[in-house]
């Protein structure tokens, strides 16, 4: 009914996401950041598809834009963990997930998340030695 409903264009956006159509996902991102270009859930949820896309560096510039909107939210820091653990920056990656354990120490996604990068970093330390 209202075609620039900021709430609308994300989650049809997140439910393209998850039917793996990212191009048309971005698209409704980038309507929704048209009308309101600090919408953390748009920046972010960019971010996600250009990750999905293998597109990291373009997901981190995303993730980066949300969190100077809101330097805690917890999605974003989530997601630019995953996004520079995929490309190869572990180390960096674990920072990440400590800040969103610091926001909420409950997220299991990002315990599980963190104790398997320490261990493939433990292992890839071990390995140079």
């Amino acid at each position: 009914m209202d075609p620039n409903n900021l709430y609308a264009l994300v989650h049809k956006g997140s439910a393209l996401d998850s039917l793996g159509n990212y191009d048309g996902a971005i698209a409704y991102y980038d309507k929704a950041l048209t009308i309101d270009p600090n919408n953390v859930y748009a920046l972010t949820w960019k971010g996600i598809s250009l990750g999905y896309s293998g597109n990291y560096d373009g997901a981190i510039a995303y993730y980066d834009k949300a969190l100077t909107v809101d330097p805690l939210f917890e999605d974003a820091l989530y997601y630019k963990g995953i996004a520079l653990e995929r490309s190869g920056d572990i180390a960096e990656a674990i920072k990440y997930y400590d800040k969103v354990l610091a926001v909420n120490p409950g997220n299991t996604y990002a315990i599980d998340t963190k104790n398997n990068a320490t261990a493939a970093l433990n292992y890839l330390n071990g390995a140079l030695e």
